[in-house]
């Protein structure tokens, strides 16, 4: 189904039923070539931090409005794990796939808000500032034609395990953790970003989000996220 007229700065992404089985089930393939279908997990409540690794973060573009220039259909791409759990997205089911709609470009604000003094607060406040994030994008990165891109005000980090096992020089084994902060080189750029693919840039831990797709493993920050880079 193709709607007639999307929402300025939207696009249609489908989440597939394939996609969606491979959270709980796994095929194993028996001597006599029979394949047979584990489940792997059993879903978890919304009040749980598990709710949410059960939920697909990777769909294919089916329609974009007519100003987006960034996304084009038949792209697939990385988007935040509630794109599928939110059901204000869901524009229609087909069978069992989703259809959702999502911003395609995370929204600032244009100006400043003040809470002006009252009787719950005797100073004026800034309820929001100009430049502050409104809404953000839930579309993380695109792969087109083998190749893995960021989304506008996005950046993707070549990924490490913060976690290893190390040992002493006599023997001795331990989990070595990196810091608050860590090193990366950048794999993909959006244009508002201020890096390019190569550079050497500083991040702090919290704000690394680990995705795969296909082939690719990576981290996920956003632009604001960038602490400095590195001359090398």
């Amino acid at each position: 189904m193709i709607l007639r007229q999307l929402k300025a700065g939207t696009a249609l992404l489908k989440i597939s039923k394939d996609e969606k089985r491979k959270i709980f089930e796994t095929d194993i393939e028996t001597d006599n070539g029979d394949v047979i279908s584990f489940f792997k997990a059993m879903e978890a409540g919304s009040e749980t931090d598990e709710y949410y690794s059960q939920s697909v973060y990777v769909a294919d573009v089916i329609q974009v409005a007519g100003d987006v220039d960034n996304l084009k259909v038949g792209d697939v791409v990385v988007v935040d794990y509630m794109a599928d759990s939110a059901e204000n997205k869901v524009a229609y089911y087909e069978g069992e796939e989703k259809v959702i709609l999502l911003d395609v470009n995370t929204i600032f604000h244009t100006d400043d808000k003040i809470a002006f003094a009252s009787m719950n607060s005797r100073m004026d406040t800034y309820t929001w500032r100009k430049g502050d994030v409104d809404t953000q994008s839930w579309i993380y990165a695109i792969l087109r034609d083998g190749i893995l891109a960021a989304n506008n005000d996005y950046v993707l980090l070549e990924h490490k395990n913060l976690t290893w096992l190390a040992e002493t020089k006599s023997g001795f084994s331990f989990f070595e953790t990196e810091g608050d902060m860590v090193i990366r080189k950048v794999i993909a750029s959006s244009p508002g970003s201020g890096v390019k693919v190569g550079d050497i840039i500083v991040v702090e831990t919290y704000a690394l989000l680990e995705r795969s797709v296909q082939n690719f493993n990576f981290d996920i920050i956003m632009n604001i996220d960038i602490l400095g880079s590195i001359l090398i």
